[in-house]
């Protein structure tokens, strides 16, 4: 999904999307068939999916909004659920993490041992790496 920086607005203009005129380049029908059979909406008004308990991507929820399954709030309340939801999974990451190297640093020096010993076989040797969430680096 692009969105015009002149106007903010997303556009269709990929190959999918406009053949399909949706933003997640399938059928409407598949579109609509999936908001009612794997989405819902929570108490808060969020749509979520049903298998995952994540709300969806902006571009199925641009989507969801322009086939009339959800009004504009709607949207919006996801996106910032989204944003919620995503920072306390990145927090929830990174902390577990520390706790990890803390309380078992021999397993999580093999850990890291193993991702170097992968890394150096997909990007060669003496490549800096980064975790970027953590901000960890590394070379291979």
């Amino acid at each position: 999904m692009w969105t015009n920086p002149e106007t903010g607005k997303p556009e269709k203009k990929f190959f999918l999307e406009l053949k399909y005129d949706t933003f997640v380049g399938e059928p409407k029908e598949d579109v609509i068939e999936d908001f009612n059979k794997k989405t819902y909406l929570d108490d808060a008004g969020v749509v979520r999916w049903v298998k995952s308990d994540n709300v969806p991507p902006a571009d199925w929820l641009e989507d969801f909004k322009d086939l009339g399954l959800i009004t504009e709030d709607a949207k919006e309340k996801s996106l910032v659920a989204k944003d919620i939801d995503t920072t306390r999974a990145v927090t929830e990451y990174i902390e577990s993490r520390k706790r990890w190297k803390e309380e078992d640093p021999v397993g999580y020096d093999e850990a890291q041992r193993e991702m170097a010993f992968e890394a150096r076989a997909a990007y060669g040797p003496g490549e800096e790496c980064v975790n970027v969430i953590t901000g960890e680096t590394f070379t291979t």
